[in-house]
């Protein structure tokens, strides 16, 4: 078995990202203040395998607030955009916390989840209508 990992510093320092925001109730920009890129590769036994990490201190475009963002992908985790055109599929911890909300059998919080799942969701794709 042989495995690399590398990390860097403030690597994604700037980007903006399309994340549920807390204080103003659906999705808007969050600017990244500091971040740790984190990404790797396993050979186990022939098979390989890639993966990323990404750790940042984020801030609401709209309302400021500050809070933390980790996503994470993987080299087995894609989904094709185009014509031979595939991109990692990048994982967000509101997802995971909200599976892990349906899984503790606590529906406010996951239903909360899932609202701001849905809301994300429409507008990355420019659904029409309200709200």
């Amino acid at each position: 078995m042989s495995s690399t990992e590398t990390q860097k510093l403030n690597e994604s320092l700037g980007h903006e990202f399309l994340v549920a925001c807390e204080k103003c109730i659906g999705a808007t920009y969050h600017r990244v203040l500091t971040s740790v890129d984190k990404t790797g590769h396993n050979n186990i036994g022939g098979f390989s395998f890639d993966w990323s990490a990404e750790y940042q201190i984020i801030q609401c475009q709209g309302c400021k607030t500050i809070s933390f963002r980790q996503a994470s992908s993987n080299s087995e985790d894609y989904t094709q955009v185009g014509n031979d055109e595939w991109e990692y599929a990048v994982q967000e911890r509101i997802y995971i916390e909200t599976i892990r909300a349906l899984a503790a059998n606590c529906p406010v919080l996951a239903g909360v989840g899932l609202r701001a799942l849905v809301e994300t969701v429409c507008e990355e794709k420019d659904a029409a209508g309200p709200d």
